[in-house]
């Protein structure tokens, strides 16, 4: 474990995981990519590697407030690369939906985050795994969890 102005980072198995696919799947989109322009496949070279360098802070922070930032982050990149990518109408329309239905959906799960923080009285990761929420609780803190990233990720009452 490291830390780095303050906050921990360590970096196991599933983290390292995610990488790999983060990678992977950023590499088929690539050769998905038309290839006449070759400005446009630069342009997605970088914001994914932008995005994987954030995916690799968020999966090796011990910090669940600055894992939320990050995730929060990841939102920079994914709308460039809609936006920029394919330049047609629809992907402008299609990106500004994205982020407005992230923002209600960050929304949720910044309310669970910081009763999160409130009620256990820290932030580290491995001391609030060890704290002891009640059952009603656990239900309104998944369910809470469930929309908001239902709203984030393409789920499917959720994804227009």
């Amino acid at each position: 474990m490291h830390s780095f102005f303050g906050f921990a980072f360590f970096i196991d198995f599933f983290g390292i995981i995610i990488l790999f696919i983060s990678y992977f799947v950023g590499l088929l989109s690539f050769l998905a990519l038309d290839n006449k322009f070759f400005n446009k496949n630069i342009r997605y070279v970088f914001f994914l590697n932008i995005f994987v360098l954030i995916v690799f802070l968020f999966v090796s922070t011990n910090n669940v407030l600055l894992m939320f930032l990050l995730y929060e982050l990841l939102l920079v990149p994914s709308f460039l690369l809609v936006f920029y990518i394919s330049p047609s109408r629809k992907s402008t329309q299609a990106s500004l939906y994205f982020v407005i239905w992230t923002q209600i959906g960050s929304f949720l799960v910044l309310c669970v985050v910081l009763y999160i923080i409130m009620s256990s009285g820290c932030t580290s990761i491995f001391l609030i795994k060890n704290f002891i929420f009640s059952d009603v609780e656990t239900l309104l803190l998944s369910i809470f969890l469930f929309f908001g990233f239902g709203f984030k990720v393409p789920v499917w009452p959720f994804h227009y």
